[in-house]
Parts: C-alpha cells; structure tokens; sequence
C-alpha cells in the first residue's frame, strides 16, 4: 500500500507489547525508537521530516527482558514537497475577440488535478484535468463585454496548489455594433 504525502509530517502509530520499546525504520534506516504506553499503543512523530521519495516503514519492539519482536510488515509512503506545475490556459488565446458570453476555457495541467480559474481574480470556473492533462470547461456565468484576464491554479490530491498561470488576456464583444446610417445628400428626383 503506497499513500502519497504532501509533507514529510508522517506520525507512525501502532501497537506493540505493552510498555515495550518500540524501534522504527525506513527501510534498513533506524529512525528512532519511541515507548509503548500501558495499553501498548504507540505513537512516534517523525522529526526531522522524512525527505522526499519513498519511504518503507517499519517497527520492531523490544521488551523489558531485552527480547526482540520481528520486525512489522512495512508501510510504504512516497513523500512529495513539490507542488504541481501552474497550468497553461490554451483557449482563449491571448489577445483574440471573442462573443460568446460563456466562452470554453481549454488547457493543460498537472493530470487528475483540480482546476481553478480566475478572471481577474475572481473565481470563474472548476474542473479537473483528464489523464492526459487537458482541461476543458464552459463559463457558468456570463461574461460581460469588455477586457477579461484569466489566470488558472491546479490543486494536487494532497492539497498543494500550483503558482498561478500566465494572464490570458482576450476581449468580449458579444454585442454586434450596429449598423451604420446611410443617408443622401443633395436633390433627388
């Protein structure tokens, strides 16, 4: 069993023989030992943080005549800091025109993240990036005409948000000007 972290804050917890030392490991690594209270359960909190990658934990206990247990199976975990890459909003482009008033917004991030994106700051739409990375979603408001500057933030399933994307910056024209007066000078006969 893998359980990805986003911190290296990994309190390891079990049950051991009562009052009994109880020795942790990171694979062949000897983390520490903690002591089992008097119902055996025990509780270490890992300081300093585990570092990033994977991690496969595992505890022995030795009792009060000095007799070792074998060691636990391990827990693996993976220890992952990084948070995910900002997105890249695809559509609209930069700089075009557009006169839908729920434009699509289209891109790409970080696989299975969750995406939040912004006009001008304020949130605009959520949803998360396909397998490949592809995010796609309409407005669910409609926009006004005028200026309009879309950023985008992916969250990780641990929690981690992304640094904003670049602005995207387009133009709302929904409404068609109107058409232009034509009219005649001088006599008509």
């Amino acid at each position: 069993m893998w359980a990805v972290l986003g911190s290296g804050d990994v309190a390891i917890a079990g049950t051991a023989e009562r009052l009994s030392l109880v020795r942790l490991y990171d694979g062949a690594s000897d983390l520490g030992e903690v002591r089992a209270d008097g119902g055996g359960a025990f509780l270490w909190p890992a300081a300093p943080p585990l570092p990033d990658g994977e991690h496969a934990l595992a505890a022995m206990s030795i009792d009060a005549a000095g007799n070792s247990s074998p060691v636990s199976a391990t827990v693996a975990v993976i220890v992952d800091r990084t948070p995910p890459a900002s997105p890249v909003i695809d559509s609209p482009a930069a700089g075009s025109v557009v006169q839908e008033r729920r434009p699509s917004v289209q891109g790409r991030a970080d696989a299975g993240c969750r995406v939040r994106v912004y006009d001008t700051g304020r949130l605009l739409l959520e949803t998360a990036a396909q397998p490949g990375g592809d995010f796609a979603a309409g407005s669910p408001t409609e926009l006004v005409d005028g200026e309009h500057s879309l950023t985008a933030t992916c969250t990780d399933g641990t929690g981690r948000v992304s640094a904003p994307s670049l602005p995207v910056v387009f133009r709302l024209l929904a409404v068609a000007p109107s058409s232009p007066i034509v009219g005649a000078r001088g006599r008509i006969s």
